[in-house]
């Protein structure tokens, strides 16, 4: 059952059950605090609860510096594929947060992107975007809200 109350000016919703992580967040309205209770503990109560707090947390300018850091270093190609991921990070498609990341703001990164290089150089950042998310979803445990 989850727990709502009142704290300042927002409503904070706390729902705690045997085997899932502790899951808090609050918000401005009560109503979209019980809708989003009633949300995670559905999901809870069928079994495909998928804990989204990292990604809650984390902006796709994170995941693509963790991946300089991490992943990047260990490649044949490293130097090149590390210049193109900070300037990735200097990009405004990086300040997005991974829960509200959406085929629709890469459609719009590519379209964007596509006036000023090349398709190559288009087809290699887009894989590279890819394969940081991937990386995040299997290994870093940064699930993403609509997958």
């Amino acid at each position: 059952m989850a727990t709502v109350e009142k704290r300042g000016k927002f409503w904070r919703v706390k729902i705690r059950r045997r085997g899932y992580p502790e899951q808090t967040r609050s918000f401005d309205v009560k109503l979209h605090a019980l809708r989003w209770a009633r949300e995670i503990e559905n999901e809870m109560d069928r079994g495909v609860f998928i804990d989204r707090t990292e990604a809650e947390r984390n902006i796709l300018g994170d995941v693509l510096s963790r991946y300089v850091r991490e992943v990047t270093p260990h490649k044949r190609g490293a130097l090149p594929e590390e210049s193109r991921l900070l300037a990735l990070i200097q990009r405004p498609i990086a300040q997005i947060k991974m829960t509200t990341l959406s085929g629709v703001h890469v459609a719009r990164y590519r379209d964007a992107r596509l006036t000023e290089v090349s398709p190559a150089t288009v087809n290699k950042e887009l894989n590279l975007i890819s394969h940081a998310i991937d990386t995040a979803c299997r290994e870093w445990g940064i699930h993403l809200g609509h997958t």
